[in-house]
């Protein structure tokens, strides 16, 4: 169980970085799929999944399925995450809609 926090917190970091952080942004491409979390959280996924094998702090098995899996979930929280928090902190949208009700 700790494995997959650090993998979430791992993937959910490096998407991150890689579609907001400053420091890729003079070199980052204008392409849309650079700018999308889930794009690139996907492929996160599944990179830090193989890369996995390499250290101890994420112990995942290593086939095809388990890859297609941490990319999905990678995909997801990436997604969320950046949609969650910004520069600003945690970004809280409600919006307190009423049905009037016609007389």
């Amino acid at each position: 169980m700790l494995s997959l926090i650090y993998f979430i917190l791992s993937t959910a970091g490096m998407t991150w970085i890689l579609v907001n952080g400053h420091i890729f942004s003079k070199i980052r491409p204008k392409h849309e799929f650079f700018h999308c979390s889930a794009c690139v959280g996907f492929h996160v996924g599944w990179l830090v999944c193989l890369l996995s094998q390499f250290t101890a702090l994420i112990t995942i098995e290593l086939c095809v399925v388990n890859l297609l899996l941490c990319a999905c979930i990678s995909t997801i929280t990436s997604y969320y995450i950046d949609k969650l928090v910004g520069d600003d902190g945690i970004n809280v949208n409600y919006e307190n809609s009423r049905i009037e009700e016609s007389d």
